[in-house]
């Protein structure tokens, strides 16, 4: 058989170049002429070394080495052959941003404007075969339309870049050919539906033939073409493979025409049999429940800034997040060039791809957008549909990000119906992230809303200490599958040893300041270890958050933003990983995909603390969109204390957990036997899927007696300190017109505790006395109010959010000697800081707390929980934990803080090293000598 099929011959290397900043070169002929400068293809300009130094140094974000915004022209002599007479020759330009115009030997041939596909130019009807042709490319790197916070455009991360990024070749083919081709899968009954467009092919044959890779079984139908459209079936039995997101199984297809024993045109790819559909609340692939276990792609490429063209490096980035537990991936108002999408059919990632479009034209549902826009939405829409449809990874579209008000917009809900009326086979929704619901007007096949933002929720219901929580409140005022909008945003402390990897285009310009800060305030040497302490903190929430998603019925889904960090926005560093997808050393792959899987157990318990005399009560439930119910199986639990020795051990039978269902296993209710605090792991596992938890046990208080002798003023410590005298309210001056008032606390007190500073209270200081200070936000000069969870996305954007600080390191101490801790946030730490203020020390730096706290590195003070310090004769410790608070204080680990804290102040370890003058003491802390509480 002779096969003479189209060929393909590439352009890439040397062209002649020339900007244009004036936009004289149309008025001047540069259609038709040489060029003065040399490029290469494909490049950006800023990579060619074409452009000016930013005059702006990012505080935000990142900053390209180089910027232009405008035209260029691209130019070159393209040799005609002989042979080419009766071809359809066409021009491909891939990763041009954002117009190209085509001239050949000055006769314009067009425009394109595509941000998602390749421009296709056909070149036929001018070319002179036998002679050398001048081609001739405007590239226009402008907004065309006012859409530049896409992710396509946006400065924040894929930057203004221009270029022809991809590539250029030409494609020679017959004028009988194959033009499309498209597939409609039918996974019930195991067959291939092909429709393909064909031009000047009647009196062909067409024949598609299916190879099973592995096997080498081959499939194959023929059928003779009448027109330019056939409709070909392969049916492939019951040996025929499933493409899964777990198991990724590609056929090889071969699209024939053919006249005679001539194949004239041929087309060659690789597809998979997958059907995505819903039913109910849940997605469905190929018939089985799935949770899209997912993270948001925002077209970072931080040495190009441009999205790239080679497939390796998306086999990697896959992989890995695939390491990960990750299944699903949303490419954030962008879509990804072609070999992206070979290496999600490759890797089994389940892919939503978006219209490159974040505006506000759609926000009020009565006002219609400009016409211009939706017509270039419009248009691209019918791009993406027609390039990706042979993708099997390909399962979701949306119209771009975050577009409309509370009711939706009926201009999006039209394109999602026309996406939909183009390709059925695919899911489609109006937009990302943004809408109320229920939302009848939107009818669309699923909802991507904020789990953490829509009502009843707030960011500070993303995670805390009470496992019960879950996000089901969301999905109930939905009849259809809801996804959670950019799930987690959590961050932590920047890593300026990430520098030296930008060798290219793009410079991470946020260090710059944040590195001076460092160094004007002398932490410079810290970093490493806020780096650390943020780090695990962030990972820690990161669990909760995504295991509360797991634990909420009618999810089905999340979209994580991010697994990596975000360069723009004040710079988000919510990655596991960094931009050049390196992990930070923060968790290990399988520890992430252990809560992070098709299979994940759950606990469920209203708080991790418990009190050593009642059992440790926890429910275990199962997550499970494997493919398969999970049956007569059983789970084994075992109870380790901080030497790793397993103190209790169990199992539990797994009767039936139906796939696509969460299932109560059963309930723990483990008796310890242990004196003092201690912190515990509960390790589960069913079959392959394991996960653990963190557990803390403390004494039950006990009733003591002391002559250690207390005053306070904080009534609300009575049920913690009964024997306290509560007769004194520290406060008053000395002077006598008041006679009921002492000229100075009792001499005989051993200890003073109160929430405020008064001048007698700090005369007993500074006399010898033992003081613990527990001031509210009121009472401190310099604060900042916290919450426990790591914070959301990055204080430069964000600045009104409750909470910018990033963790804490509890330092080795005397004070905390009895209670366990690892050093590093965890959640028995969580009511007794939650909502509470750090102290700022800026103003004495030389004092190292006891519970430090780290703060946002664009503000970057020095901040505690807890310190000491010597003031005058006296010893003085000073706390915000919420030991003060009813609603924390009968909790086991706040009696037991207490209890700790206490037995350190009678000690004679209670011996401050570090001194503060009353004049520093009065700068931390007002002074106030009324005795009514001046506090609410």
């Amino acid at each position: 058989m002779v096969l003479s099929t189209r060929h393909v011959m590439s352009l890439d290397g040397q062209w002649e170049f020339a900007l244009d900043p004036q936009d004289i070169g149309l008025g001047q002929g540069w259609s038709s002429e040489s060029l003065k400068d040399q490029i290469a293809v494909p490049a950006s300009w800023a990579e060619a070394g074409f452009g000016e130094p930013p005059q702006s140094h990012f505080l935000a974000g990142w900053n390209p080495v180089l910027v232009y915004e405008g035209a260029a022209w691209y130019s070159r002599l393209l040799d005609v052959p002989a042979e080419w007479t009766g071809q359809i020759v066409e021009l491909v330009l891939k990763g041009v941003r954002w117009r190209s115009t085509v001239w050949l030997d000055g006769t314009l041939i067009g425009h394109d404007e595509s941000l998602s596909t390749p421009h296709r130019y056909d070149l036929t009807s001018h070319l002179k075969p036998g002679s050398s042709q001048r081609v001739t490319i405007q590239v226009d790197n402008r907004m065309l339309y006012p859409l530049d916070e896409s992710h396509a455009n946006s400065e924040q991360t894929s930057t203004h870049w221009g270029g022809i990024t991809g590539g250029a070749q030409i494609i020679i083919s017959s004028q009988a050919r194959i033009q499309t081709v498209k597939c409609r899968p039918d996974v019930d009954r195991r067959i291939f539906h092909f429709d393909v467009t064909l031009q000047n092919a009647q009196a062909s044959q067409l024949k598609v033939t299916l190879t099973n890779p592995e096997t080498q079984q081959v499939y194959s139908s023929q059928i003779t073409v009448d027109d330019d459209h056939a409709r070909v079936s392969i049916e492939l039995g019951s040996d025929a493979r499933l493409w899964w997101d777990d198991d990724p199984f590609l056929y090889n297809i071969s699209v024939n025409l053919k006249q005679g024993d001539r194949v004239i045109d041929q087309f060659e790819t690789l597809i998979g049999l997958r059907e995505i559909s819903t039913r109910g609340k849940q997605i469905l692939l190929n018939g089985k429940p799935v949770f899209l276990r997912g993270y948001v792609d925002c077209s970072i490429f931080p040495q190009t800034g441009y999205p790239s063209w080679d497939i390796e490096h998306y086999r990697r980035q896959l992989q890995i997040a695939r390491s990960y537990g990750f299944n699903h991936v949303r490419l954030h108002s962008w879509t990804a060039p072609e070999p992206f999408w070979q290496a999600a059919d490759e890797v089994g990632m389940l892919v939503q791809a978006e219209l490159p479009h974040w505006s506000r034209f759609y926000t009020d549902s009565a006002v219609q957008p400009p016409e211009t826009v939706h017509h270039y939405l419009l248009a691209e829409l019918e791009r993406i549909v027609e390039v990706l449809n042979l993708h099997p990874s390909w399962v979701m579209f949306s119209n771009g990000n975050e577009l409309i008000g509370p009711d939706g917009h009926p201009a999006l809900t039209g394109l999602s119906t026309h996406g939909k009326s183009l390709d059925s086979t695919r899911l489609f929704t109006d937009q990302t992230g943004f809408g109320q619901l229920p939302s009848p007007a939107r009818t669309v096949d699923y909802y991507i809303q904020s789990c953490n933002w829509h009502p009843p929720k707030k960011i500070y219901d993303a995670a805390s200490n009470d496992t019960t929580q879950d996000f089901s409140a969301v999905t109930s005022f939905s009849d259809r599958p809801v996804i959670g909008h950019e799930h987690g945003q959590f961050t932590m402390y920047v890593r300026p040893q990430e520098a030296a990897k930008y060798t290219g285009a793009l410079r991470p310009s946020w260090l710059e300041s944040v590195e001076a800060t460092f160094e004007a305030k002398g932490i410079t040497d810290r970093v490493d270890d806020y780096i650390h302490a943020s780090g695990i903190h962030m990972v820690r929430t990161y669990k909760e958050n995504i295991e509360r998603a797991r634990r909420s019925r009618g999810l089905a889904g999340i979209q994580l933003l991010d697994i990596r960090d975000f360069p723009g926005q004040g710079h988000a560093t919510t990655g596991i990983l960094d931009m050049f997808w390196d992990s930070k050393g923060l968790i290990e792959t399988a520890d992430f995909a252990a809560f992070n899987s098709a299979v994940t157990l759950l606990m469920r318990a209203p708080s991790p603390t418990f009190w050593n005399s009642l059992p440790i009560e926890v429910e275990i439930e199962v997550s499970n969109f494997g493919r398969e119910a999970i049956s007569n199986d059983t789970l084994h639990w075992e109870l380790i204390d901080e030497t790793q020795t397993v103190h209790r051990s169990g199992d539990l039978s797994v009767i039936n957990a139906p796939a696509g269902e969460i299932t109560s296993i059963g309930r723990l209710s483990i008796a310890i036997e242990a004196d003092g605090a201690h912190a515990w792991e509960l390790k589960v596992r069913l079959g392959d899927s394991t996960n653990s938890w963190h557990l803390w046990t403390y004494p039950y208080p006990q009733l003591e007696t002391s002559d250690f002798s207390i005053s306070t003023r904080i009534k609300e410590l009575r049920s913690v300190l009964p024997q306290a005298d509560y007769s004194d309210n520290h406060g008053g001056t000395f002077l006598r017109i008041d006679h009921s008032a002492h000229p100075s606390l009792n001499a005989d007190l051993d200890l003073a505790i109160s929430d405020r500073l008064s001048l007698r209270l700090l005369q007993y200081l500074y006399d010898g006395g033992r003081v613990w200070l527990m001031p509210n936000t009121s009472q401190i000069y310099d604060q900042v109010q916290t919450r426990y969870i790591a914070p959301f996305w990055s204080y430069l954007h964000f600045p009104d959010s409750l909470s910018f600080v990033m963790g804490m390191i509890i330092n080795k101490h005397p004070a905390l000697a009895d209670f366990p801790h690892d050093g590093l946030s965890d959640w028995q730490w969580y009511s007794l800081v939650n909502e509470t203020p750090a102290i700022g020390l800026d103003s004495v730096p030389f004092i190292k707390p006891i519970v430090e706290v780290v703060d946002n590195f664009n503000r970057a003070k020095r901040l505690a929980y807890a310190f000491e310090a010597q003031v005058g004769a006296g010893r003085l410790l000073v706390s915000t934990w919420r030991l003060y608070d009813p609603i924390v204080n009968g909790r086991p680990e706040a009696r037991y803080l207490m209890s700790s804290i206490l037995r350190y102040l009678q000690s004679a370890e209670f011996a401050p090293t570090q001194r503060l003058t009353s004049g520093q003491l009065l700068g931390l802390f007002k002074l106030t000598n009324v005795r009514s509480s001046n506090l609410e």
